[in-house]
């Protein structure tokens, strides 16, 4: 089990652990679990999602993979990713680098919602990892909301933004996942663009 361990300031030291575990499982509901009127769109739905600068953590304390929160301020710039996803009958097809990411949200989105079919999905990310433009929270937010649009938009953008920070989890080397650190800022930011101040609990 990884430990990190972060300094906010001379009085702030917080340690985590953390748990991987294989995509589909650990999936949190907030309470958007029910039936809904799904349309499947013949085609393939394209969403481009802004990427995010995060400025700051409002509330390091605060700052926890097992549970999104802390607020913060960033906003979106012109760099983008994209997200084609396409209905069918059965099954998950991914084209993407970092498969174990998208896997779980889909079984996530899927579980919510109802869907029984499969999906087709290629995405393509901004190609700037690790350098403080949430790369993943902004390919989530893209096929998020393009598998939303797939069946019919059953949730609304808001229900999508909580449902993805509760369940934003990154990659391990052993292609199983974990949840990662999530304040909101990023798929809030990556919806409706400008700048965004996030409160406590995705807020």
């Amino acid at each position: 089990m990884a430990t990190m361990k972060i300094r906010g300031g001379d009085l702030d030291l917080v340690e985590y652990e953390f748990a991987s575990f294989t995509p589909g499982e650990n999936i949190r509901f907030c309470d958007l679990k029910k039936d809904y009127a799904l349309l499947p769109v013949a085609g393939t739905v394209t969403v481009k999602a802004p990427a995010r600068i995060h400025l700051t953590v409002l509330d390091m304390n605060r700052f926890s993979p097992d549970r999104p929160g802390g607020g913060g301020i960033g906003f979106a710039i012109k760099t983008y990713c994209t997200a084609e996803v396409a209905c069918t009958a059965s099954g998950l097809d991914i084209d993407y680098s970092r498969e174990p990411i998208l896997r779980h949200f889909v079984e996530v989105f899927r579980d919510v919602v109802g869907y029984t079919g499969g999906f087709r999905i290629r995405a393509q990310d901004h190609m700037h990892e690790h350098v403080g433009l949430g790369s993943t929270s902004t390919i989530l937010t893209a096929v998020a909301n393009a598998l939303n649009a797939a069946v019919g938009s059953p949730l609304t953008p808001d229900q999508l933004r909580l449902l993805l920070g509760n369940n934003f989890v990154e990659e391990t080397e052993a292609g199983n996942i974990a949840f990662g650190f999530e304040t909101g800022v990023g798929p809030a930011a990556s919806t409706y663009g400008g700048m965004t101040v996030m409160g406590d609990e995705l807020t």
